[in-house]
């Protein structure tokens, strides 16, 4: 029986659990290639570290090869930081400037030769396509670079919503929930 912390959080799982041998060294890794593309502000790396990347990927890919959990783990990295740069973004913009900060990622998901080096997130972008199709067949590739589609897609969305005070479909939001979203960072 494994037993697990999650932040303070004791829990005892009914079964084995078994991490993949290259979890550490892809854990450094990979905090290694989010700080050379920049994903991270300076206060960010100890929140990074404790969210442990590596150690989830290798859970998730226990035996995977190497590159395998090296990319679940740059992945989960982009999309973490991608996440609280959408929510910094969402204090201060509109719904046209959400709009073209995630094409500009889309469009680097999408193969697009144009990096801004400028923007972390789009060569970083660049850096995880390649990665993806160098690991995987490419319709497996097609579908993982579609997902981040949708992926990206939805914070558009959620902007819009949290921007128009209006759930998806729904009529306006009490101000005070819409305050309580907008500085929470919850989409």
């Amino acid at each position: 029986m494994a037993v697990a912390s999650l932040d303070g959080l004791l829990a005892t799982l009914p079964f084995q659990s078994t991490a993949s041998q290259w979890s550490a060294s892809v854990e450094e890794q990979a905090l290694t290639w989010a700080s050379h593309h920049k994903l991270m502000a300076a206060d960010a790396h100890a929140r990074t570290r404790s969210a442990r990347f590596g150690e989830y990927a290798g859970l998730q890919y226990p035996q995977g090869r190497p590159a395998v959990v090296k990319l679940a783990a740059y992945l989960t990295h982009y999309m973490f930081h991608f996440d609280d740069f959408m929510a910094s973004l969402a204090q201060a913009s509109t719904p046209h400037e959400v709009g073209v900060e995630v094409e500009l990622v889309w469009s680097a998901f999408r193969g697009s030769t144009e990096a801004d080096p400028s923007r972390p997130l789009v060569t970083a972008a660049h850096d995880l396509r390649a990665m993806v199709l160098d690991q995987s067949p490419p319709e497996w590739s097609a579908r993982v670079i579609e997902h981040i589609g949708v992926y990206l897609r939805a914070h558009e969305t959620e902007f819009d919503n949290l921007y128009t005070r209006r759930p998806p479909g729904g009529r306006r939001l009490h101000p005070a929930a819409a305050k309580a979203r907008r500085a929470t960072g919850v989409h």
